[in-house]
C-alpha cells in the first residue's frame, strides 16, 4: 500500500496504544486475522483484541492469530486502489 495509505491506519495505532491498558489490551497493524461471514477472514488495518480472546493462541508458533468473537474496535482505511473490493467485500462483512 501507499505512504499515505500506511500512514492513516498507523497513527489511530499508536493513539489507541497510549489509551489502552497494555495488561488487557493489544492493537494490531494489518495483522491477525477476524472472522468474517461464509467461513472467510479478514485482516484488518487496525484492531483492538483483548487479551483474554488471545490466550489460547500463546506459545503456538504454528497457530495463525484469528478471532472469531466480536473486537471493541476494527478499522479499515478506505483506499482509491482497492475501492471497488472494499465496498463489495470488505464493507458488507
Amino acid at each position: 500500500m501507499s505512504f499515505e495509505h500506511n500512514d492513516v491506519m498507523t497513527l489511530p495505532a499508536q493513539q489507541l496504544l497510549q489509551r489502552l491498558d497494555i495488561s488487557v489490551y493489544r492493537v494490531r497493524v494489518n495483522a491477525g486475522r477476524v472472522r468474517a461471514p461464509q467461513e472467510s477472514y479478514y485482516i484488518p488495518d487496525v484492531a483492538v483484541i483483548p487479551l483474554a480472546l488471545a490466550e489460547s493462541l500463546r506459545g503456538q508458533p504454528d497457530v495463525r492469530e484469528l478471532y472469531t468473537e466480536p473486537l471493541p474496535f476494527v478499522a479499515e482505511v478506505w483506499s482509491p486502489s482497492s475501492v471497488d473490493y472494499d465496498v463489495d467485500a470488505n464493507l458488507p462483512g
